[in-house]
């Protein structure tokens, strides 16, 4: 639960700002998007002149959403009069030049994921990764607490960034609360069809290619029943597919029966691997394990990023070796 003065200073502070930038993570995911872009169109129903900023272009399952074009990758930080951080758990995951702009302008920080540490600046601090299933779910909870008009648009993008990050209200992050914020959204308009349309129901044959390969190269470790499997650069190119169409696939595959975790590797090969973990088990906390590669998430779903490339074995396995 965030407390309520803490509520209350976040409300006056957006409501003071005339020129905000709303930054969210490298890659964007639909909570990324939808609570960046919700937030962005209720700032401005206010009277504010918004910036919309991300690392990386909105992937085109969420371009559906009216003003999700406006996001830049280039952002000018130079008239800004507040920064507002959305779905961001380490600020280098906006891979944006923030450094400077914290130390000069006031910071609002909102997530819902577990921190490391708090916050060694003077920023308002908007968490609650106990109670909260996504960071949209902070917004609405922003925007009853101070009375803001929800348009359509802001409505269905915050509820996308709702319905993509509990999977459909089937995540165990999802609670009674969840459910009362998803309805205030659909009052207001929410296109609930449309999200379900695009998020869960929107394909393409390189993509399915895609997925295919990765799950024909699962892996179960018999000790602990853990299952793998791995994608590289060279899937997507031969595919046909796009970085974007990976988003989703480590989701589908934690619907198999009886396994305890999973872990998806990406090599995109940009000397970076990319790891993805998820897990049904409430007993098992794979941000834990996250957190020991330099990663983290939620205790369900977590992710990491280690120097490295993926290379395929004589005997078909694949291994991990260190950066030339």
């Amino acid at each position: 639960m965030i407390p309520s003065p803490r509520l209350k200073g976040a409300i006056s502070t957006l409501e003071r700002a005339k020129r905000p930038i709303l930054v969210t993570h490298q890659r964007p995911d639909g909570d990324a998007v939808g609570s960046a872009l919700g937030l962005g169109l209720l700032l401005e129903m206010l009277g504010a002149k918004v910036q919309l900023a991300c690392a990386d272009p909105v992937p085109e399952r969420y371009r559906y959403l009216q003003g999700s074009d406006r996001f830049t990758t280039e952002p000018d930080f130079r008239d800004a009069d507040l920064l507002v951080m959305l779905d961001c758990p380490k600020d280098e995951m906006s891979a944006l030049d923030i450094g400077q702009v914290l130390k000069r302008m006031p910071v609002v920080d909102i997530d819902h994921h577990p921190k490391a540490a708090p916050p060694r600046d003077r920023r308002l601090a908007m968490y609650d990764a106990s109670d909260v299933a996504s960071t949209a779910e902070i917004v609405v909870i922003l925007a009853r607490e101070a009375g803001w008009r929800i348009g359509r648009p802001a409505a269905t993008a915050l509820l996308t960034g709702i319905v993509t990050d509990t999977s459909a209200f089937i995540n165990s992050t999802t609670t009674a609360d969840t459910y009362r914020a998803a309805s205030v959204l659909l009052r207001q308009g929410a296109d609930l069809k449309a999200i379900i349309q695009h998020c869960f129901y929107h394909s393409s044959v390189p993509k399915l290619r895609l997925w295919g390969r990765a799950m024909s190269r699962i892996e179960r470790v018999q000790a602990s029943g853990v299952v793998s499997t791995v994608l590289t650069a060279e899937d997507l190119e031969e595919c046909g597919a796009e970085r974007e169409d990976i988003e989703g696939l480590v989701n589908f595959l934690n619907t198999i029966p009886g396994v305890p975790a999973l872990m998806l590797l990406t090599d995109l090969g940009t000397g970076e691997i990319k790891g993805s973990f998820r897990t049904r088990n409430e007993s098992i906390d794979v941000n834990k394990l996250a957190n020991v590669l330099g990663g983290g998430g939620h205790r369900q779903a977590a992710g990491f990023t280690v120097p490295g490339r993926l290379t395929k074995n004589a005997n078909e396995t694949w291994s991990v070796l260190p950066p030339a």
